[in-house]
């Protein structure tokens, strides 16, 4: 029975892994509404700009980890935590669960950000 029931939901898991979050259609779009505007080239608060995935990995602080969303601020500092509303956004609507989940599947998914593409 086991067996059958494996055998029966293995390709599922299967399928939902080969879809890979879209950065350009996914999460730049978060990036841009909920953080560009605090975290780019111009502003840079925090001490980091969020313009390019280079500038992210710059940062002094483990801002963004591919392949690790619990350990990456960018993911965590954007949950809610022990009934408190996230840090950030510090202005606006924080990211939907949706948006969340997104970010965190970017970043566990290795955080492919089309080269030479500046947000």
């Amino acid at each position: 029975m086991v067996t059958r029931l494996i055998s029966t939901l293995a390709p599922l898991f299967l399928v939902s892994s080969a879809f890979a979050v879209d950065f350009a259609r996914e999460v730049a779009p978060v990036l841009e509404k909920k953080c560009l505007s605090c975290h780019n080239p111009n502003i840079l608060k925090g001490d980091f700009s969020m313009a390019t995935r280079e500038d992210i990995l710059a940062s002094e602080d483990d801002i963004l980890i591919p392949g690790n969303s619990v350990d990456s601020m960018l993911h965590w500092i954007t949950l809610p935590f022990d009934g408190d509303p996230p840090e950030m956004p510090e202005e606006g609507d924080p990211l939907t669960e949706e948006e969340a989940r997104l970010l965190g599947e970017w970043i566990d998914g290795g955080a492919e950000w089309p080269e030479g593409l500046v947000l």
